[in-house]
């Protein structure tokens, strides 16, 4: 469990330091990624309402950083390390 937390705790520090004009929708594309995987792991032990829940959520969270790509002119794809 510690070395999942470090791996998670390394990741929050990372997209902390991400700036600049294709940041955010980085952040929203990972956060969404990240919502995805939790929801598979509920899916484990949870119901199936919660499961869709996050999975619905991921998808909103996906499209709004598609969005934000979109409305930048795609910087996010142009960023370094993107």
């Amino acid at each position: 469990m510690t070395d999942e937390r470090d791996v998670l705790e390394a990741l929050v520090t990372q997209a902390g330091q991400l700036r600049g004009q294709g940041a955010t929708p980085r952040l929203l594309r990972t956060a969404a990624a990240l919502i995805e995987q939790a929801g598979y792991e509920v899916a484990r032990t949870e119901e199936p309402g919660r499961v869709t829940q996050l999975i619905l959520l991921a998808a909103e969270i996906e499209r709004l950083g598609a969005t934000l790509e979109r409305d930048m002119g795609g910087a996010a794809s142009e960023a370094p390390g993107g």
